[in-house]
């Protein structure tokens, strides 16, 4: 089975691209704080995951989400390789985004499968949305990632 499940902050502003059929396609990348320290600094390093979405989950994405944004993501993993302008092979992995969440701790808006807005308040006890095709994204365990612990 092919699945992932991560919880992290945006890395860039998003800039949603459209392809020769029309369909929208958005390539981002998601700030994964890791679980232990750095023995030599102290510091929680962070893993920098290449995501891309397409269709409607990439319009809406880009739509509720910014620069720094804290999102719980599914989706899977898909490899591939190009050769670059030197005529070297590059390697590379992306995680597929199926569904998202908004994982900011102010108000929240959610929308549905046609695509229409519904403005959402945020509290304890329900503080995931769930956005995208479906919705099995089990209970994702929150990061607690700070500001200052980001690296833009």
């Amino acid at each position: 089975m092919n699945s992932v499940q991560l919880i992290g902050n945006l890395g860039k502003d998003n800039d949603v691209k459209f392809g020769q059929s029309g369909n929208a396609v958005l390539n981002q990348s998601l700030a994964v704080k890791r679980s232990f320290k750095d023995k030599q600094t102290g510091e929680y390093a962070t893993d920098w995951i290449n995501l891309v979405l397409f269709g409607k989950t990439a319009e809406n994405f880009a739509n509720f989400t910014k620069k720094g944004s804290k999102v719980g993501i599914e989706g899977r993993i898909q490899t591939g390789s190009y050769d670059n302008k030197q005529g070297v092979k590059v390697y590379t992995t992306d995680v597929i985004v199926n569904n998202f969440h908004l994982l900011d701790a102010r108000e929240q808006s959610q929308v549905n499968s046609q695509g229409q807005q519904q403005s959402m308040h945020n509290n304890a006890n329900n503080n995931q949305y769930n956005y995208g095709r479906d919705s099995r994204l089990a209970e994702a365990q929150q990061v607690d990632i700070r500001n200052d612990e980001l690296p833009f």
